[in-house]
C-alpha cells in the first residue's frame, strides 16, 4: 500500500497559466450557457475546476491530440480544454476551451507548431 506521504512526492502539481484566449472562450462559454438556466454555468466552471486541477497534478493524464501533436486535450461538458505542458518549468498552459462541434481547425489554423 502506498503512504500518503509518498504519494504526494509522485503527484508533483504543475503551474498553472491561463492563456487570454482560454479566459475569453470560458466567459463566452458562461454567457451562452447562461441563457438556458441559472445554474448550468456554475456547472460548468465546477466541472472546469475540477478538470484542471486534475491537469495540474497530472498532465499526462489526458491524450495527445491527434490532428495538433502539440496539445494535450481534455473533455469538460460537451467542450475541450487545450492545453500544452512545459516540462522544463513545470507548467501547464491553458490555451483553448472550446465546444467540441465547432470547426476547431480555424482556431488551430494559426497555432500549428
Amino acid at each position: 500500500m502506498i503512504k500518503k506521504d509518498h504519494l504526494k512526492k509522485i503527484i508533483m502539481k504543475y503551474k498553472l497559466k491561463f492563456l487570454k484566449s482560454a479566459k475569453y472562450d470560458k466567459e463566452g462559454i458562461k454567457r451562452y450557457l447562461s441563457k438556458y438556466y441559472p445554474s448550468t454555468p456554475q456547472n460548468f466552471v465546477k466541472k472546469l475546476k475540477s478538470c484542471i486541477e486534475n491537469i495540474k497534478e497530472m498532465p499526462y493524464m489526458y491524450s495527445e491530440c491527434e490532428y495538433y501533436p502539440n496539445y494535450r486535450r481534455a473533455v469538460v461538458g460537451n467542450c475541450l480544454v487545450f492545453y500544452k505542458i512545459n516540462e522544463e518549468n513545470k507548467i501547464v498552459e491553458i490555451h483553448r476551451i472550446l465546444p467540441g462541434m465547432w470547426d476547431l481547425a480555424r482556431y488551430f489554423e494559426n497555432n500549428k507548431e
